[in-house]
């Protein structure tokens, strides 16, 4: 699949060229400074960590970015200077930790053989036959180095570089140093060229030459090394995964390039086609439609993250995936009291997949979701913990690719203890907003037509209807648990604590089966029954129907909650109970 995003990507990178990478290019911490052709320091650009994008009207940003890009390692076991010290790879820059400059590691020494391997790469690249080979291609493709201009710009760095402090008031600290020597772009593209073609394999020792043409395996996401031997396939004549040509890996290098700039400006959530090439959005934004007149996409998705290198996490074909959502209504089916508190979900109808998953971040998981990783340490709920650990997959599903499969199966049990745990602690308001914005999302994933506030609503009305006569009995299990949530509010409400909870009432969130909660029934009615008075006759009669009543089927959690969290019907009206 990474083959195909390629080829998307290879589309746009013939059609603007390395310009396609530089445009989002990102310079990284440190001092950048620019020496002119007559050995004068031109420009001083200090650049510290932000997020996001960073500001490109910086007089001199772009033009750094284009010769830092040239002028990077590809990696540090493949560093021009032995010792790696110094981390750039031509004689147009000189990259350098300052704290290199302070304790000493960087020599004169290490600066002359330096510059002495990038005038003499014959010597390097002479073993093996493949290197050399490379590099013979290499120098028929950019030619012979400028030797004089290699030689003044060494000349300036060792009689410069550790005086910069003093000369120019270059703070050292623990970031870098990265000097360029002023040119045109074609020559740092050139000399940029030249270190990355012989060193854009993975290892010089798994390459193969065929009718002249050198293959090998690629770096990017792939180690193979004798710490790795798994990696290789014993049983064929070539060992190593899959071989690519030279064009192959260097477009693939490009590739990685593009992926770790969108990276490093937050873009980890890419999204490639046919039709509209790539997109590229920050990790909590969804794919829009605005500028397109598309309404849903197909093609790939790549997931990605900034390590040593770009990592891919995710990557998957994607198939009508759409973020308008249709059918989708949250019903204000338990009343709240928001004059002195916040909504935490929105009624009515979304439209919005972006808001269904603010609102289920927000209400289920208290802003602590995280779909790769651990979830944070300030996160203090084991509950919560285990349920991101277990659903975020699932949910990362919907929410990045359209695919509702698992998160259908795994949804309704998750919430349900996600809104039991709220009530344990005390939060009954968070617990009846999950409960509706669960009903909601149920109810479009399913597409059932009646939400269980819908087939609950009669029955709660049936409920009130027969507290008003003298004798009833309760007619289903639904009913019956519904009555059963009722009164355990409603006992629980007696109590006269200084600190009420509603935390006693976990043995009954609990309980597995009927004679557990008929048990447990009796128990807070010893405990509370001298406070009985308001509604003593509806609540007498509500109690002798659930006594009453032995239910057919297993215990129906769903319509408990909903009479537990529901106005309580044994309260008279304009009275309220205390939350």
């Amino acid at each position: 699949m990474i083959k195909d995003c390629l080829e998307i990507f290879e589309k746009q990178y013939k059609k603007f060229g390395d310009a396609y990478i530089l445009d989002s290019y990102v310079l990284g911490e440190g001092t950048y400074i620019l020496v002119d052709k007559m050995g004068e320091i031109k420009q001083v650009l200090e650049v510290v960590k932000t997020k996001g994008e960073p500001d490109r009207t910086v007089e001199g940003y772009n033009t750094f970015c284009l010769m830092d890009y040239y002028s990077k390692l590809i990696n540090m076991n493949k560093a021009m200077d032995i010792k790696k010290v110094i981390h750039s790879n031509n004689y147009l820059s000189f990259f350098v930790k300052k704290e290199s400059l302070i304790n000493g590691k960087l020599t004169k020494a290490i600066i002359q053989d330096y510059y002495y391997t990038l005038g003499h790469l014959e010597e390097k690249y002479k073993k093996p036959s493949q290197s050399k080979l490379l590099y013979e291609t290499t120098l028929e493709k950019c030619g012979l180095i400028n030797q004089e201009q290699l030689k003044q710009n060494e000349q300036w760095i060792q009689t410069h570089i550790f005086d910069l402090d003093k000369t120019h008031n270059i703070v050292m600290d623990k970031r870098y140093l990265k000097i360029f020597f002023e040119s045109d772009e074609e020559e740092f593209k050139r000399e940029g060229e030249r270190y990355f073609f012989p060193n854009v394999f993975n290892a010089a020792e798994y390459n193969v030459i065929l009718d002249e043409s050198i293959y090998g395996i690629p770096s990017n996401n792939l180690g193979l090394n004798a710490k790795k031997p798994y990696l290789k396939h014993k049983t064929r004549k070539n060992e190593v995964p899959y071989l690519v040509s030279t064009e192959e890996v260097m477009l693939q290098k490009k590739f990685f390039d593009y992926l770790m700039n969108e990276v490093c400006i937050g873009h980890v959530n890419l999204y490639f086609s046919e039709e509209e090439g790539i997109k590229a959005y920050l990790s909590n934004e969804l794919m829009t439609f605005r500028n397109s007149k598309r309404q849903t996409f197909t093609g790939y998705y790549l997931r990605i993250a900034k390590g040593k290198e770009v990592e891919i996490q995710d990557a998957e074909s994607i198939l009508q995936y759409r973020t308008e959502l249709e059918g989708f209504k949250v019903s204000r089916s338990i009343s709240i009291d928001y004059s002195k508190i916040e909504k935490g979900i929105e009624y009515g109808k979304i439209k919005e997949l972006k808001i269904v998953m603010q609102m289920v971040h927000s209400r289920f998981f208290n802003n602590f979701m995280v779909y790769f990783g651990e979830p944070s340490d300030k996160l203090k709920s084991e509950v919560i913990r285990r349920s991101i650990l277990m659903s975020r997959e699932a949910f990362f599903e919907w929410f990045y690719k359209g695919n509702t499969l698992a998160i259908k199966s795994l949804f309704p049990k998750i919430s349900r203890e996600l809104i039991k745990n709220s009530i344990k602690e005390n939060q009954m308001i968070r617990a009846k907003e999950q409960w509706m914005l669960r009903d909601a999302i149920i109810d479009y994933l399913y597409k059932g037509g009646d939400t269980m506030s819908d087939k609950m609503k009669p029955i709660l009305d049936r409920l009130e209807e027969k507290l008003k006569g003298e004798e009833a009995v309760l007619e289903s299990d639904a009913e019956y648990f519904c009555a059963v949530g009722q009164v355990a509010y409603y006992l629980l409400s007696l109590n006269k604590g200084s600190k009420k909870t509603h935390a006693l009432v976990n043995p009954l969130l609990n309980a597995k089966d009927d004679i557990q909660i008929k048990s447990i029934l009796r128990r807070l009615f010893v405990k509370y029954n001298y406070d009985i008075t308001q509604g003593g006759k509806r609540f007498r009669r509500l109690y002798a129907m659930v006594e009453g009543y032995i239910p057919e089927d297993k215990l129906d959690e769903d319509a408990l909650l909903y009479g537990y969290l529901q106005d309580n019907l044994l309260y008279k009206r304009g009275e309220k109970e205390n939350e």
